[in-house]
Formats: structure tokens, C-alpha cells, sequence
């Protein structure tokens, strides 16, 4: 009976896409016990409509609190991985405020590859010592991006405290990003309520992709390599 009337309501929405069917489907989920009620509220906080209908959210009005709060809470859903994803979020978004031809660029998106392939694995991938080592070489915000976000998967909020604070510090940088905050808050929605409300997940999406593209990289590789020798 409780799972005809799920269906029964998941049907209406997808019918409708309306964010009262949405909100009365995962109401349902919640009372269920299909979806955690925790990540429900996450996800509220996080400014998903549908979840703001039945968990109002506390807005704070310091950033300083509105940080805290947030990371607490996604490193609390599963740790450790809620914690990493929480700062890949963060971190994803800080890295448009960073050029291609940044010294830091290739570090900043290496770790943030060698965590998503680690959040993907269940913890099986190793990170690469290296890019903590090469980090350290340099200073400024990007540099703590790459090590809190390397840290972040041994659990707890304060590495997602200091990966976002270096994120918005980074965005604050950068004459593009006027609303740091804003701008965090968008990738964070993006990026974690799917995750959180079981309707997909961005993170195994693009290592997947990756996994794909590197794939199609090596037929190609072996392909050119049946060829003629080309002179140099």
C-alpha cells in the first residue's frame, strides 16, 4: 500500500513537474523511510524548493554562520563521504575563478579528480601524495583549496569549513564573481541535491564521462600506433 501510493505520487510529479507534487512525493519518501530526513533538511538548506516546503530554512545573516552551519551538516549525512563532496562542490566552483593558465590550475583540478574518483570508489581509489607536495610550493587561497580538499575525506567539518572559506576568499579575487556566496550556494544546489534526494549523481556522472573520454583516448592511442612510423 505505502509503496502504490510513492509510486502513485512520483507519477503525479513527473507528470506535472510541479513543486507541490514534488514537496507532498518527498514528504513521502521521508515518512516512508525511503529518504533520511536529514538530508531532506540538507537539502532545504541548501534552497531546494521542494524541501523548503515542509523544512523551512534557517537563513542566517552572517556568512560566517550561514559556513559553519552548512558544512556541519554535509559532513554529518555520511561521513566521510558527505564531507568530500560537500568541499568538491565548493571547490568545483571556485576552480571557474581560477584561469586555465593559473600555475595552481592543474593541481586544483587534479586533486578535485582524484577525490571524485575517490568518493566514486567507496573510499578504494588512493589520492595522490604528489599534488599535496606540489601544492605547497605555492601560496595563496588555491593552494589551501587542494589540501582541505585532500583532507576532507578523513570526516568531520572543519576541512569542508576551510576548503569553502578558501573558495569564497578565491571568488572574492576574482572581478567575475561579485556574490561569492551566491555563486557557492548555486554549486552547492546543483551539486549536492541530486546526491542528497536520491535523483542522481553529478559526481559518479562525470567520472563516468571521464572514464569514457580516457577509453576513447586509448583506442585511438593503439589505432595510431598500428601506423606508419612518421619521421621526425
Amino acid at each position: 500500500m505505502a509503496d502504490d501510493h510513492l509510486r502513485t505520487l512520483e507519477r503525479r510529479f513527473r507528470e506535472t513537474g510541479a513543486v507541490e507534487d514534488e514537496a507532498a512525493w518527498l514528504r513521502e519518501r521521508v515518512r516512508a523511510g525511503v529518504l533520511p530526513e536529514a538530508r531532506a533538511r540538507l537539502a532545504a538548506e541548501l534552497g531546494y524548493p521542494a524541501a523548503r516546503r515542509h523544512w523551512p530554512a534557517d537563513d542566517s545573516p552572517t556568512l560566517l554562520g550561514w559556513r559553519l552551519r552548512i558544512a556541519r551538516r554535509c559532513a554529518a549525512v555520511t561521513p566521510p563521504a558527505g564531507g568530500a563532496r560537500f568541499s568538491l562542490a565548493v571547490v568545483e566552483a571556485a576552480l571557474l575563478a581560477l584561469p586555465p593558465s593559473a600555475p595552481v590550475y592543474p593541481l586544483v583540478s587534479g586533486m578535485l579528480e582524484a577525490v571524485e574518483d575517490w568518493v566514486v570508489s567507496a573510499g578504494e581509489a588512493q589520492l595522490p601524495a604528489e599534488l599535496e607536495r606540489l601544492a605547497l610550493r605555492h601560496r595563496g587561497y588555491a593552494t589551501q583549496l587542494v589540501l582541505w580538499l585532500s583532507r576532507s575525506i578523513g570526516g568531520g567539518d572543519v576541512p569542508c569549513q576551510r576548503a569553502l572559506r578558501a573558495a569564497l576568499l578565491l571568488l572574492e579575487e576574482s572581478a567575475e564573481r561579485p556574490d561569492p556566496r551566491a555563486w557557492v550556494e548555486a554549486a552547492l544546489h546543483s551539486r549536492l541535491c541530486p546526491w542528497l534526494l536520491g535523483c542522481g549523481d553529478p559526481v559518479r556522472t562525470r567520472v563516468a564521462m571521464r572514464g569514457e573520454t580516457d577509453a576513447r583516448s586509448e583506442g585511438l592511442g593503439s589505432q595510431g600506433g598500428a601506423g606508419p612510423a612518421i619521421a621526425p
